[in-house]
């Protein structure tokens, strides 16, 4: 099991390279009119910005994604930040371990590290804020007394507004290719293994980014 701490330190790990956080993905769909309402409908807030749609939450500065259009859905890119003076040493992690630094994507211009993961995912490191959290988020369970509804009917329910999202699911050929490049490459580090019933998808693991 995962070991859940109140809080996790912002600092580094002394002498490991790593990202701090997954910065932002972008996805494409072949329609973002209907991409718009199917996220508002979970309490996102969707925010256009050129020809795009931002990921927004509740409360929260950060754009945790786009969404661009395109002939087939796709997840088109990650984008991982990286502290100001790491940016460097991630450079020069990828020209020893003798992988190609590809040119951005149209539209998607900066300064970033891109280059691809073993099944072909593109990928980007780039200088950005710091936005996984640093303390577990606050919560507060208030019981009513016995015989009393205290939960609202489903048609009067509040829409939930999420504050940030959390992970995302990559899909893979090889579980443990996929744990290797991530490690060594981005400095994740595992998190948990669980065993899947299908057998197209023996295991799936969860990285951890500190």
């Amino acid at each position: 099991m995962t070991q859940i701490r109140g809080y996790v330190s912002p600092t580094r790990r002394p002498g490991e390279l790593g990202v701090h956080s997954l910065d932002h993905f972008n996805l494409v769909v072949p329609d973002l009119k209907a991409a718009d309402s199917f996220y508002t409908a979970f309490g996102l807030d969707m925010r256009t910005f050129g020809n795009s749609l931002g990921f927004h939450t509740e409360g929260h500065g950060h754009r945790w994604g786009t969404v661009s259009e395109g002939d087939r859905k796709q997840l088109s890119h990650l984008t991982f930040g990286c502290f100001d003076d790491d940016l460097a040493r991630f450079r020069h992690r990828l020209q020893e371990l003798g992988m190609p630094q590809l040119d951005p994507p149209p539209g998607f211009e900066s300064n970033g590290l891109w280059f691809r993961d073993p099944d072909g995912s593109l990928v980007e490191i780039r200088v950005a804020d710091k936005s996984s959290p640093n303390e577990k988020s606050g919560s507060s369970n208030v019981s009513g007394p016995a015989g009393t509804q205290t939960s609202p009917n489903r048609s009067a329910a509040p829409l939930v507004r999420p504050r940030r999202l959390a992970h995302i699911l990559i899909f893979t050929a090889d579980v443990g290719r996929a744990i290797a490049f991530y490690s060594r490459v981005l400095g994740l580090r595992l998190s948990d293994v669980r065993a899947m019933a299908s057998p197209s998808c023996m295991a799936s693991t969860a990285a951890t980014i500190t």
